[in-house]
C-alpha cells in the first residue's frame, strides 16, 4: 500500500545545451544567395582576430541641433 519510489529528475541548468552551437558553416556561395555584395553581415571579433584582421572601432558622433522652442501654451489653475 505504502509504495514509494525515487525518480530523478534531471533538471536543465543555465545557458546553452551540451552538445550545442551557436555557430554554423555556411558557404560564400550559399550566403550570396541570400544578401548582397554590400550587405553587413555580423561576424565574431574572436575569428576575425584569429584570422589576422584588424578591427578599428567605429567612432560614432552625435550633432546637436538648434534648440527650437515651440509656442508656450498658456493656462490658468483653478480650484473648484
Amino acid at each position: 500500500m505504502n509504495n514509494t519510489s525515487t525518480v530523478t529528475v534531471t533538471k536543465r541548468g543555465r545557458g546553452r545545451p551540451a552538445g550545442s552551437t551557436s555557430f554554423v558553416n555556411v558557404s560564400v556561395a550559399d550566403l550570396d544567395q541570400f544578401v548582397g555584395a554590400s550587405s553587413a553581415i555580423p561576424v565574431s571579433r574572436v575569428w576575425l582576430e584569429k584570422m589576422g584582421l584588424t578591427i578599428q572601432p567605429i567612432s560614432r558622433t552625435i550633432q546637436e541641433t538648434e534648440d527650437q522652442t515651440s509656442a508656450k501654451v498658456e493656462f490658468k489653475i483653478s480650484k473648484l
